[in-house]
Formats: C-alpha cells, sequence, structure tokens
C-alpha cells in the first residue's frame, strides 16, 4: 500500500530527485521508535527487538509480501538496505509505524475482614501487543514542560499509525531529546508538517520544499 513519497537519493557525492511517484510508484515506508536508553521502564525500549521482528518479518514480509529496497528498483539510484536505522535511510515525506503495550492480568482481593486490598500479576498472563502507534501532530513551541503542565492541551491533536507522531510524543514525554529529533527529521522531512498525512500531493509538495532547502539553486527535476 502506499504510504509515503521518496524525496531523493544519494550516491558518489550526488543527489537524485524523486518528484511525484512516475519511478517509486507504490511506495511503502514503516518505522517503530523507542525511548533513550536512560530512560527506565520504557517497554518499546526493552522490546524493540520483539518489534523488529513483528514490524520486518511477520508483518511486512510474512503479511503482506514486502521484500524488497526502493533501490532495489534499477531506475532509482543508490543503496539502502530494506530495514535498518533512520539516519541511514533515504529522505522520505512520512511513515507508518507501530508500538508496544504491554498487557498482563490481575487478581484482586480482599485479605481478610477489614483486612488490605492486594493485587497481584497471574503468573503467565503477561504478553506484548503490537498496535499501530499513537501520537500528536507536531505542534510548534510546544515543548516536554508545556505537556508536564498540561498532557490534554488543547493544542494537541492525536495521530495514529504516523512514525513522525509518536516520535513526537517520546519526546513530549521527556524520552527523546532534541538531538533524536534533528537526526529523525533529517530522513522524515515531514516531522514539522501533519499536512503530509493528508494526500499524495501534500507529500509531494513537503518533498520539493525540503529538497529546495537542502540544496539551494538545484532544480526539483528526476535526473537519473
Amino acid at each position: 500500500m502506499d504510504n509515503t513519497d521518496l524525496c531523493w537519493t544519494k550516491e558518489n557525492g550526488n543527489v537524485f530527485p524523486y518528484p511525484g511517484d512516475e519511478t517509486e510508484k507504490d511506495l511503502h515506508c514503516h518505522g517503530f521508535a523507542w525511548a533513550d536508553y536512560d530512560v527506565p521502564g520504557d517497554i518499546n525500549s526493552r522490546a524493540k527487538w520483539n518489534n523488529l521482528f513483528y514490524v520486518s518479518l511477520y508483518d511486512h514480509l510474512y503479511q503482506r509480501g514486502y521484500a524488497d529496497s526502493i533501490t532495489d528498483d534499477p531506475l532509482i539510484m543508490g543503496q539502502q538496505a530494506m530495514c535498518g536505522c533512520v539516519e541511514d535511510m533515504n529522505p522520505v515525506a512520512r511513515a507508518d509505524c507501530t508500538e508496544i503495550v504491554g498487557q498482563a492480568n490481575y487478581t484482586a482481593y480482599q485479605d481478610g475482614e477489614g483486612g488490605p486490598l492486594v493485587v497481584r500479576p497471574v503468573t503467565g498472563s503477561f504478553n506484548l501487543e503490537f498496535n499501530s502507534c499513537k501520537g500528536y501532530d507536531y505542534v510548534e513551541d510546544f515543548g516536554p514542560e508545556d505537556y508536564y503542565a498540561d498532557p490534554n492541551a488543547n493544542e494537541l491533536k492525536n495521530s495514529n499509525n504516523d512514525l513522525s507522531a509518536f516520535v513526537f510524543r517520546l519526546y513530549l514525554e521527556g524520552k527523546l531529546d532534541e538531538n533524536h529529533i534533528s537526526a529523525f527529521e533529517e530522513t522524515m522531512i515531514g516531522y514539522r508538517n501533519p499536512e503530509v498525512n493528508k494526500s499524495d500531493a501534500k507529500r509531494a509538495e513537503a518533498c520539493k520544499a525540503a529538497f529546495e532547502e537542502a540544496f539551494p539553486g538545484k532544480p526539483y527535476i528526476e535526473t537519473a
């Protein structure tokens, strides 16, 4: 399923723009994210390898049959693995994403007449659920301190199955810092532009704007 636009690739110091989808055709991009290693107890950090297996091998390869990198296409220049860290990927407009939610069953009872309420986990009931990630559309000048003061602020708009929105949520929760965000948006160029979730046309516009900012004076036309 087409869910993004490839903006450009690089090879041997040259840049190759890919406006529109005439060359790339249908392109699917999917990712996941987790808290910085200094943040304790984050389920997406502790189970990131489970998520990697689920997204890459089960959900996308086995279930959907997605098996190729974009640069396996002879019409698209450069080299890129099918799976990899965001800093090793070519710039795209957006990506879907999966997050992990931990689930467990509990029993609750009163320990004797007038005694305390006791809650215990049921042994062997813990499991991982792989869900479309939940996050927030990017809001300018809204940061972790604002989120801490009011996590239900009117400015925040829920956005599901969008990697950028999930990364913004992790940033607001104090699980990622500005350095992570800067590295992330070098590849996910629509991080600050939720409009890219609306249509191919919006994604094409965002790619063109990002290219012109990154390479002033270069025309955004396909050269390969």
